[in-house]
């Protein structure tokens, strides 16, 4: 087994969870905004910036040799996430109804999952990792077929 398989394994299923809620929550904002008590402009806008984001997720997941840097700044947006949702639940911002609250929570603890799988993901990436490579050399990074 690579060592690098448990970080880009993590970053996929991070990278699929992020496409499919952006996805919902774009093309489901007016539908979803009074069940959950969030402004339909609210969940789109997450949407529009979950899809993007699902994508830089996927690249970096493919990208060869992996690069720590990307991995982290993957866990610092989870963290991130993670953090914003429990502000909002724990100081009451917003209207959200019971089911938006349930759904904050949960996928806040999603979120916070994907965190910690990234982070025992890089805890196992060995020496031949690329740790000072440009961020922005794509060239070498699409190579792989998984």
């Amino acid at each position: 087994m690579n060592s690098d398989k448990t970080i880009r394994t993590a970053l996929k299923a991070n990278a699929a969870f992020c496409a499919s809620g952006g996805l919902v929550a774009l093309g489901g904002a007016w539908v979803l905004s009074d069940p959950l008590g969030v402004p339909a402009p609210v969940l789109a806008a997450v949407g529009a910036v979950l899809i993007p984001y699902a994508a830089l997720l996927l690249v970096w997941s493919r990208r060869r040799p992996f690069r720590r840097l990307e991995g982290w700044m993957a866990v610092a947006g989870d963290l991130a996430w993670v953090i914003g949702s429990a502000l909002i639940l724990g100081l009451g911002l917003g209207s959200l109804t019971t089911a938006g609250v349930w759904v904050v929570g949960l996928v806040g603890l999603v979120v916070l999952d994907f965190a910690l799988a990234q982070i025992i993901g890089l805890r196992r990436l060995g020496s031949e990792v690329d740790d000072h490579a440009v961020v922005g050399d794509l060239e070498t990074g699409l190579d792989d077929p998984s």
